[in-house]
């Protein structure tokens, strides 16, 4: 009879919401500037601008309406501009931090002003203060003479407190940015994630709670929680503000512990990591072998008793540990299972029959041949 023992390792399920984030002043609005200033230091910005903090060695960091070489402001009646090459920076206040390894997203605008400097890019950072530029997470490929709004998807490399913007490195340019408040930073967040052993297979369940241009799950597992397979992909659902439930099976579980981990990835190519799981896979299958006949003059049958269909590797070792024959990638199908093996060509003695899949285990039999 064929004796089966299956242990399995749960982890509590979790669930956690990251509430939205707000820029206390991505608007820009919250000034005491009555008109256009340009080329403020540092101080001089620092003491007009609430909640934004210029920090930049440039000094030429303007706070300007509509007239002072802008023709429209597309979020109320002020904007910021920067104009030294990665050396202004500001740093924008977040309400309240965000999450380590979780994605968000958000808008602003931008707007490049080519009529005395060239054209150049802007890069976006996330810090964990107001004086630093932190880790870059997005660059804004700048229009000429034109307002274009940008979408930022990423994944948070810290606590985020700020987020930060300056000039990319190269040409001196002039850019103005406005409405970093006009998006809310939304988490894509896994909420609930859950593995389940299923007789043989591994049952996954993971929930979202909202999704923002979410395209596709990839769901992972690993031997040793270091390196990772891709086992399966399910689509995601774009855009969504309700709960969505989502499945996947792992057909063929490693024996021992499996580890699984999904990640998320939205239509720009970011991507978040899920907690891992872990399920302790255990099969004795010591029974179900029997090898005939044994002794033999030639061939011996391997009957074998499979719980389900597998690949494995049957091998022939003589005493000393050298393997003779090898009938390798072999599928064995689930249900009683035979397969011959011809030893002919060895001489009379005693060999060890070895059969390995990743998915199964058979202990080592001996063969007598005569």
């Amino acid at each position: 009879m064929l004796s089966k023992f299956y242990t399995f390792l749960l982890l509590i399920t979790f669930s956690s919401i990251t509430h939205a984030q707000v820029f206390l002043n991505g608007s820009f609005e919250n000034t005491t500037s009555t008109g256009c200033d340009y080329n403020l230091n540092n101080a001089a910005f620092n003491s007009r601008m609430s909640d934004v903090t210029a920090y930049g060695g440039g000094n030429e960091t303007d706070i300007m309406e509509v007239g002072c070489y802008v023709p429209t402001i597309p979020d109320g009646i002020r904007c910021v501009a920067l104009a030294s090459a990665n050396r202004d920076e500001l740093a924008m206040a977040l309400a309240t931090p965000l999450v380590a390894g979780t994605a968000y997203t958000f808008t602003f605008y931008a707007y490049c002003d080519i009529q005395f400097r060239p054209l150049g890019n802007v890069e976006i950072g996330a810090s964990t203060a107001n004086n630093t530029f932190g880790s870059l997470i997005y660059t804004a490929i700048t229009v000429a003479n034109t307002w274009v709004q940008y979408s930022v998807s990423f994944v948070a490399p810290n606590n985020t407190t700020h987020i930060t913007m300056r000039n990319a490195a190269g040409a001196t340019h002039w850019n103005r940015l406005d409405g970093f408040n006009s998006a809310i930073l939304l988490p894509v967040q896994i909420q609930k994630f859950t593995a389940t052993l299923v007789k043989h297979q591994v049952q996954l369940d993971w929930e979202t709670e909202q999704e923002k241009d979410s395209d596709y799950f990839l769901i992972e597992r690993s031997l040793d929680g270091v390196v990772w397979e891709t086992i399966g992909q399910v689509a995601a659902a774009g855009n969504s503000t309700t709960m969505k439930e989502y499945q996947l099976y792992d057909q063929q579980p490693n024996v021992g512990v499996n580890y699984y981990r999904i990640k998320e990835f939205d239509y720009n190519g970011n991507a978040m990591v899920s907690n891992i799981r872990a399920v302790d896979y255990q099969i004795n299958q010591e029974a179900s072998i029997a090898i005939y006949p044994n002794p033999t003059k030639d061939k011996v049958t391997i009957s074998l008793l499979v719980p389900q269909t597998a690949v494995a590797n049957i091998e022939v070792y003589d005493m000393a540990g050298r393997k003779l024959l090898e009938k390798a990638n072999r599928t064995i199908y689930e249900g009683l299972h035979q397969e011959e093996v011809d030893l002919s060509e060895l001489g009379a003695g005693v060999y060890i029959l070895k059969i390995s899949s990743n998915t199964l285990q058979y202990g080592m039999k001996k063969i007598i041949k005569q």
